[in-house]
């Protein structure tokens, strides 16, 4: 089937589609006869393009979905130079193929994957339904809270055992501090204005740290770590209900330190007012959850000291991935914007140099 497997929203015919419904189980004997095509969150996605395709079929069947959701390579060169980089696609392919089975978090049915270098795809169920987070716009506490309840359920059952260890594949970093000093500058030049001289005096004492940040962070608790856990990688259903919160978006994932994942929610996607005097509060409810399905030797002074350190090395994305988003307009530079001032203030109000050696 990988000759017929499209590059491009454009390339989608009836017979592709189709075929991956009836080889997924899907449809038995129907067969798509037309299909309509949106591209959804445009300016959205940061390594992918993700279309929203309807569909009509030649006969009624129970159970035929009547739309799917299709994700596609970036067509845009620097970032998908990243994805290429960070071997992106084939690493959600595999969190979905091997992990997801696994988990009893929400995370959207796949229909097909196709992991065949340079060509990679996923079609998955359409969530459209539910309410996807905007970063940009921020999240209050609640959701704040939810999520990382979520997310702490997973961090917990890959907890430093041997699940964790088969995922070989999986690596134990992004090398996201590989370049921090050679991109200071170019950093400071160009986003340096969204944030603090405050802010800009603690990114210039992390420069002779970087390595021994990540280094320290090598010798914590591992577990699968989402590693871009924040809002635009989220979806909201009804409040109580199984959809109430579904993780996308598993292309950085990591076996690394799992309280990363609540600084990257934290720090980049709640609204600074509502945050400020609760990040103890939301640290408590991943600890808690943590303990409550399982994890043991794990104590607070410990979630606390992870913490600055995740907060400092949420400040090396922001910089590794600046470039990409030099010359951006409309949502791409209001997005940036967002990153980098919450990020740098998190880190200042809960005192993250704390961390760093004397």
């Amino acid at each position: 089937m990988s000759s017929s497997v499209p590059h491009r929203v454009e390339d989608i015919t009836n017979e592709w589609l189709t075929a991956i419904l009836r080889d997924s189980g899907a449809v038995q004997s129907s067969q798509v006869v037309s299909n309509t095509t949106k591209i959804l969150g445009q300016d959205i996605g940061f390594l992918s393009v993700v279309a929203k395709v309807s569909l009509e079929y030649d006969q009624a069947e129970e159970g035929a979905p009547a739309s799917i959701v299709i994700k596609f390579e970036t067509l845009h060169p620097e970032r998908r130079g990243i994805a290429i980089e960070q071997q992106a696609f084939e690493r959600e392919i595999r969190f979905y193929r091997e992990v997801a089975p696994e988990v009893e978090a929400r995370l959207p049915k796949m229909y097909y994957t196709c992991c065949e270098p340079p060509h990679f795809l996923l079609v998955m169920e359409d969530l459209s339904y539910c309410t996807p987070g905007d970063q940009v716009v921020g999240m209050p506490m609640e959701l704040v809270a939810t999520s990382v309840r979520q997310m702490a359920q997973v961090h917990a059952a890959f907890w430093d055992n041997d699940r964790l260890n088969a995922l070989d594949w999986m690596p134990e970093t992004n090398n996201i501090e590989a370049n921090f000093d050679e991109n200071w500058d170019s950093f400071e030049e160009h986003f340096g204005k969204f944030t603090t001289e405050e802010g800009l005096a603690l990114g210039r004492s992390m420069k002779p740290h970087v390595e021994w940040i990540f280094n320290e962070i090598a010798h914590r608790p591992k577990t699968i770590t989402h590693n871009d856990l924040r809002e635009d990688n989220l979806l909201f259903g009804e409040p109580g209900s199984p959809d109430e919160v579904i993780i996308l978006d598993w292309q950085l994932a990591t076996r690394s330190m799992g309280v990363f994942d609540v600084s990257r929610l934290m720090a980049g996607s709640a609204l600074p007012d509502q945050r400020r005097g609760h990040e103890i509060e939301i640290l408590r409810v991943w600890h808690n959850t943590l303990v409550e399905n399982g994890v043991e030797d794990y104590y607070w002074e410990e979630a606390l000291y992870d913490l600055r350190l995740a907060l400092l090395q949420g400040l090396t994305y922001p910089i590794h991935f600046h470039r990409a988003f030099i010359g951006e307009t409309g949502r791409s530079a209001e997005l940036s914007e967002a990153i980098v001032r919450r990020h740098f203030a998190s880190a200042i109000d809960l005192q993250a140099d704390v961390a760093l050696p004397k």
